[in-house]
């Protein structure tokens, strides 16, 4: 077996112990918790965050093959992920209304949207339809490519390769936000601040301060994503009084406004020069 240098090393071990932890939620009797779904989901995107990093040691092909399988087992998973994320998103700018308001307020519209997406008619609660047979099979088959890798010699020369490719997506995705911030162009940028953090933090430990960044940027750019998520649920909500869904898109749509001068005002700190500001 070939001695791997200590990048390659760091990130094949990572991904196998959270592949590891990943398929023991699936054997385990509260695999419908909220927590469980999450964890597995951040899980997959650290190690689908991984195989870009792989990028030149293994080639283009291999790379995409291990994204497509994490792709499709967070797919699994994304319907109950998104009926909390709408739950939560809906909490919080309730919350933020009456928190500015110093008097009551009418809160008929948060209601009407959080009954949307609670109703009834919408028949068993996502986590209790997650095929986990399928996504444990999912799950395997990446420990098994990971494993495999174990015996191909990689350098840690192309592992700074695919870490320098991911640097210049972030910030193309940030340039891109600045000409066109829809909600298409938003979620693309937010996937590679992500994977920039989450590479960072397995092979990148001086980088603490651009971390933090990361982490912050990151935050806002997952509640723009979170409110895109509600907003499309209240373009299909037919059943909503015409009134209240005007009004609740308009509330996310505000919300949105802010969240996105954060964003970019935190993506210009980061990415406006040609490297990231380490």
């Amino acid at each position: 077996m070939p001695d791997h240098p200590q990048l390659a090393g760091m990130a094949i071990g990572a991904a196998r112990d959270l592949l590891a932890e990943a398929r023991a939620v699936c054997d385990r009797d509260d695999r419908v918790s909220e927590a469980n779904i999450h964890r597995v989901r951040v899980n997959l995107k650290r190690v689908r965050a991984y195989w870009r990093l792989m990028r030149f040691a293994l080639g283009r092909e291999a790379e995409q093959a291990g994204s497509v399988r994490c792709a499709q087992a967070a797919g699994l998973l994304s319907e109950a992920r998104d009926h909390v994320v709408m739950l939560g998103t809906l909490a919080r700018l309730k919350g933020k209304a009456e928190v500015k308001s110093v008097e009551s307020i009418d809160t008929a519209h948060f209601d009407a949207a959080t009954k949307q997406v609670v109703s009834e008619d919408d028949g068993p609660h996502p986590a209790e339809l997650i095929d986990w047979v399928r996504l444990a099979g999912l799950l395997d088959d990446e420990q098994s490519a990971w494993a495999q890798l174990m015996d191909r010699p990689i350098v840690d020369d192309d592992i700074r390769r695919g870490l320098d490719r991911t640097c210049r997506k972030a910030r193309r995705g940030y340039k891109r936000a600045k000409k066109s911030p829809d909600a298409q162009t938003m979620h693309g940028w937010r996937k590679w601040v992500k994977r920039l953090r989450y590479q960072l933090e397995l092979i990148g430990p001086d980088s603490a301060r651009v971390i933090a960044r990361l982490d912050k940027l990151g935050e806002c750019l997952g509640q723009f994503q979170d409110l895109a998520v509600l907003d499309r649920r209240m373009r299909q909500a037919e059943g909503m009084d015409k009134a209240h869904r005007k009004r609740m898109r308009k509330t996310i749509q505000a919300r949105q406004a802010k969240l996105l001068k954060k964003s970019l005002k935190a993506g210009k700190k980061l990415f406006k020069g040609k490297s990231v500001a380490l």
